[in-house]
């Protein structure tokens, strides 16, 4: 079994999204308070269990075992399987579903680096989750989940979080106030000052629920910006002047540090990885490429022959 968590929009994205609808069905424009929590410099992962009651794991492309691991997570999760399927089964019966899963950051320890959380032993932060009943699919609401810290198993809540309202008739309103709680998470990671730990912080996750449905943007710091930004937060579309620029902009190292992470570095996994950075871009850097008269086709060679250098690097620096 595997249930995809979906991606993380920018601030810009949201804001359409909601002058999209509002749009359409003829309704004004909205004031919207959103939720803030920090984001983790970790990897994706994910427990869960089957409707046979059978436990398993994944990362954010593919499921896991302690054969076939991300960053020993899998393990982790089978070393304590007895308290997780304890947690999913409770989670069954009392949301009356059939199956169900968390999703969280699993972060710490030789998983990521030059930040606060890299000095922590590897811990597991739940920051959503999903039950199943037959074909229907339910949010679980994670500020009703008792997690056990002496697993390592955090709830995202349980460190500190932020609130603000935008008011989407002018979102550029907010764009001062969300750069500068993400500057101050960057500057000082609040889970890292939690277990005691000074140091760097990525950003935040924004999250509210807008007629019935999630909106969820994030805010990282510069030092973890997967696109070479001039401000943190944009209200529009970023300009660029031609196609070297805006490859300079979307084909950062952070970016291509995100592919490695998810494809791996193996030989044979070239044409995959770069297949990840081109639909990567296209997928969260389509509006710039709309907004700059750009597409896929025009930009993909250069995007491309960034993204082999790259990765040809890692394999002889690796060998």
């Amino acid at each position: 079994m595997f249930v995809k968590f979906g991606k993380i929009e920018q601030f810009r994205n949201v804001v359409k999204q909601v002058r999209d609808y509002c749009s359409y069905h003829n309704k004004p424009l909205p004031t919207i308070d959103f939720n803030g929590t920090v984001k983790l410099h970790g990897t994706n992962a994910a427990v869960g269990v089957d409707e046979y009651g059978n436990l398993f794991c994944q990362s954010r492309s593919r499921v896991i075992t302690p054969d076939d691991d991300n960053f020993g997570f899998a393990n982790f999760v089978m070393d304590n399987k007895h308290y997780f399927e304890s947690l999913l089964g409770f989670l069954c019966y009392r949301e009356d579903v059939d199956s169900c899963i968390l999703y969280g950051e699993w972060c710490g320890s030789n998983i990521q680096k030059g930040v606060a959380l890299s000095e922590l032993d590897k811990m597991f932060v739940v920051f959503d989750g999903k039950g199943f009943r037959g074909g229907d699919e339910f949010k679980l609401n994670v500020n009703l989940i008792d997690l056990d810290n002496q697993y390592n198993v955090y709830n995202i809540n349980e460190f500190p979080t932020y609130n603000v309202t935008v008011d989407f008739n002018n979102p550029e309103d907010i764009v001062n106030t969300l750069t500068s709680i993400t500057e101050r998470v960057e500057k000082e990671c609040p889970v890292g000052k939690h277990f005691n730990v000074s140091g760097v912080g990525e950003g935040v996750v924004w999250t509210s629920d807008f007629k019935g449905n999630d909106l969820r943007f994030k805010v990282k710091g510069e030092k973890h910006s997967v696109s070479k930004v001039k401000k943190l937060v944009s209200v529009d579309p970023e300009v660029v002047e031609s196609v070297k620029n805006f490859v300079d902009y979307a084909v950062t190292e952070n970016r291509l540090e995100q592919g490695l992470q998810e494809v791996g570095l193996d030989q044979n996994k070239i044409g995959m990885f770069i297949g990840w950075v081109n639909k990567d871009i296209n997928k969260e850097e389509k509006d710039v490429l709309d907004k700059n008269g750009l597409t896929m086709k025009q930009v993909g060679g250069k995007v491309s022959d960034k993204a082999r250098n790259f990765y040809l690097n890692k394999l002889n620096n690796f060998k």
